[in-house]
């Protein structure tokens, strides 16, 4: 990831069991849900993360059907791609919204930028969500149990 938090676009995503695999977010101060899935640009980065898992995790494309329902749930949550992490335990990811990657997709845009980042808590074992462009966090500072 650059400095300024240009990143290369997703185009794969992992599976566990059938279901695309996902960390756990702490939920938006604005009580919206936050849902991301990992998403990697090439083979290199997706093998990266599946050999640092103790998980039996598989790619599969990320393919515009899927994001187009992600963009249809998009009023009643958030929902991000989170771009090329090294493991599930990264204490600081980089995301971008699913329109972000569609557009990317369909403009076969080599690179999209991060628009949020999200910060590993270890109380909760979850992502606390932050807008990269402010340094003020998009969440309450309560803590989930």
């Amino acid at each position: 990831m650059s400095k300024d938090h240009s990143a290369a676009t997703p185009y794969y995503v992992l599976l566990e069991e059938n279901q695309k695999f996902k960390p756990n977010i702490l939920p938006l101060s604005t009580g919206q849900e936050c849902r991301a899935v990992y998403g990697f640009s090439d083979q290199d980065a997706y093998k990266a993360f599946i050999a640092s898992s103790k998980k039996g995790l598989t790619p599969y494309p990320l393919v515009k059907t899927y994001l187009r329902s992600l963009l249809d749930s998009a009023a009643q949550s958030k929902s991000l791609i989170i771009m090329d992490a090294v493991s599930e335990t990264d204490p600081k990811l980089n995301a971008a919204l699913v329109q972000t990657v569609f557009d990317a997709h369909q403009k076969k845009a080599p690179t999209i930028q991060s628009e949020f980042g999200l910060v590993h808590e270890e109380e909760s074992n979850a992502y606390r969500l932050e807008e990269l462009s402010s340094s003020v966090s998009c969440i309450s500072p309560f803590k989930l149990p």
